[in-house]
Formats: C-alpha cells, structure tokens, sequence
C-alpha cells in the first residue's frame, strides 16, 4: 500500500495559515487502520496526501468509487448482523 507525503502546514508572518512547508509522510499504515484483522478491516490505498484523500473529482473519479464500493458492502453486511441480533432476543 502506498501512502503519500503531504505538505506540512505552516503559519506565515502575514497571519495566514498555508500548505507550503516541506514534504512529509504524515500517515503509515499502522496508524490508518485500527489493527482488527483482514477479517474486519478492507484495506485500499488511497494516492492523495492527508487532505485531499477526502476530496473527489467527481462520482467517476476511481477512488471515489471504490470507496462507495465499500460503504455499499458495509451497509448490506450490517443489515444482515442487525436482523440476526434481533431475532436472537
């Protein structure tokens, strides 16, 4: 999995905040999962630095999708998980 380097955020003389500093790798995959196991956790990466990974270019954009893919597996798994739960009771 790769994991892109961002521009560190420095404050100028001006009072103004800007992503201008040097390169760095701010996150590794360690500190991007929660550790539960391939079991538990799909992991993808994404090829954006810490502030764009949340930011698409559009509904086709390939991330983007991939994404929805996993929200969509999420929201049927847990579906299934709660009804089973509530008809244990």
């Amino acid at each position: 999995m790769r994991y892109a380097n961002t521009f560190l955020i420095v404050f100028q003389v001006q009072g103004k905040w800007v992503r201008e500093g040097p390169l760095k790798k701010i996150c590794n995959e360690q500190y991007s999962t929660l550790g539960l196991g391939e079991q538990t956790e799909k992991k993808f990466g994404i090829d954006q630095d810490h502030s764009m990974m949340v930011k698409f270019s559009s509904k086709h954009n390939r991330t983007y999708l991939d994404v929805v893919d996993c929200l969509r597996e999420l929201v049927e798994e847990a579906q299934s998980v709660v009804k089973e739960r509530f008809s244990l009771q």
